[in-house]
Formats: structure tokens, sequence, C-alpha cells
């Protein structure tokens, strides 16, 4: 356990802002991608996912 006694307030309120961040996506931002993005802007988006490391898609068998 850290020694500062503050600490698990400081941890509340970063999990409480992740989780705004995270409702904000979920609710907002990624519905408007899904109906707005075409195929061509889904695969640009997964080929940077695929670039930097975090592809959404299975690793090849």
């Amino acid at each position: 356990m850290p020694a500062d006694p503050t600490w698990p307030g400081r941890l509340l309120d970063v999990v409480t802002l992740l989780r705004e961040h995270i409702l904000k996506e979920q609710d907002g931002v990624f519905p408007t991608a899904l109906a707005t993005l075409s195929t061509e802007q889904w695969e640009a988006v997964e080929a940077v996912r695929a670039e930097a490391g975090g592809t959404l898609s299975p690793p090849p068998a």
C-alpha cells in the first residue's frame, strides 16, 4: 500500500473520471461512428490499430 494516505480518494477520482470517459464513448462517440463512417474509413481505423498494436482482430493462426 502506498504511504500517501490520500491515495484511495485520488484513485476513486481517477476511476470516476475514467468511467465518465467510457460512458461518453459508449453512448455517444461509438454509435455516431457506426452511423457515419464508411467501410473504407473503418478499414483505415483497423489499419491504424494494427500498426499501433491495438487491433481488435483475432491474432493470425
